[in-house]
């Protein structure tokens, strides 16, 4: 889709949603338990990271998704954050700010978000820490037990009224083939026909970024919201054959028959969502 037409709008609409948020960010350090500006908060960052990665803007996308989940703490800790996390937060929204005058002047984002990113990860962690019971969901006991590549864990979550939750499953694991080796996921072929739930889960092995990934599995229509984790920093994945998920080819679901399949590009694999012939022919 070409996006060029929507450009002027959508930096109108960041630099008004960064103004809103730095004043926000602002009134509830000075009053934390302020429900209303914690929602306004996370709406509006939920806004710009859907925006961001809709314009294909993957740096900004991934840090507006890692600062949902500091926000998130918001919501969940009566007493606000520390000022440490303010500051990084701070520095996330100049850096955002930074990435659409660089759009609007060169057309590309030229920022580096990973070191953002990765304080960011470490002010969840130290939540984690603290409530055990909010740990990650954990990767199959066959991929803990590998050595040597990068295993991830991605959780799409689908809309609530969503129409057609298989096709959707479908092309956000079909997406997700192309850019690595799938391990396992939830559906599994033989639920992803009948599937009719919201979440869609999957481990797999792969180079690209987070950021990527994430984009990849939002450009799916009807998909609210993505969640990247690492589950196993540097786990090889020698022996696939051991995962539950049967090997069968699961049939594409019923609905939307003229849909195109995704090609699979970048020699990925799957044994999750590999492409029935019907869409093909």
């Amino acid at each position: 889709m070409d996006t060029s037409q929507y450009i002027e709008m959508f930096l109108a609409e960041c630099r008004e949603h960064l103004q809103q948020l730095n004043l926000a960010v602002v009134r509830v350090e000075e009053h934390p338990d302020d429900g209303a500006t914690v929602d306004e908060i996370f709406r509006i960052a939920h806004s710009m990271k859907g925006m961001s990665a809709t314009m294909g803007f993957a740096a900004m996308a991934a840090l507006t998704h890692e600062m949902e989940d500091v926000f998130e703490l918001l919501r969940q800790r009566r007493g606000g954050l520390e000022r440490a996390a303010i500051d990084v937060l701070l520095e996330c929204l100049d850096a955002l700010s930074a990435a659409v005058d660089a759009i609007d002047q060169g057309g590309g984002e030229e920022i580096e978000p990973a070191p953002l990113i990765a304080r960011l990860k470490g002010l969840v962690r130290e939540r984690d820490a603290a409530e055990p019971h909010s740990a990650a969901p954990q990767a199959p006991l066959d991929l803990l037990a590998a050595d040597g590549r990068r295993v991830v864990h991605l959780s799409a979550t689908l809309s609530d009224d969503v129409q057609l939750p298989a096709v959707r499953a479908y092309m956000v694991l079909s997406k997700l083939a192309e850019l690595g080796e799938t391990l396992a996921c939830r559906p599994g072929p033989d639920a992803l026909e009948g599937f009719s739930g919201t979440d869609v889960v999957a481990w797999l092995v792969s180079d690209r970024t987070d950021a990527e990934l994430a984009q990849a599995a939002m450009n799916v229509p009807e998909v609210d919201d993505v969640v990247v984790l690492e589950a196993v920093p540097d786990a090889a994945v020698d022996n696939p054959e051991s995962l539950d998920p049967a090997p069968d080819t699961p049939s594409a679901p019923a609905a939307e028959p003229s849909r195109q399949a995704p090609s699979r590009g970048h020699g990925g694999s799957s044994r999750c969502a590999s492409t029935p012939s019907a869409w093909t022919s």
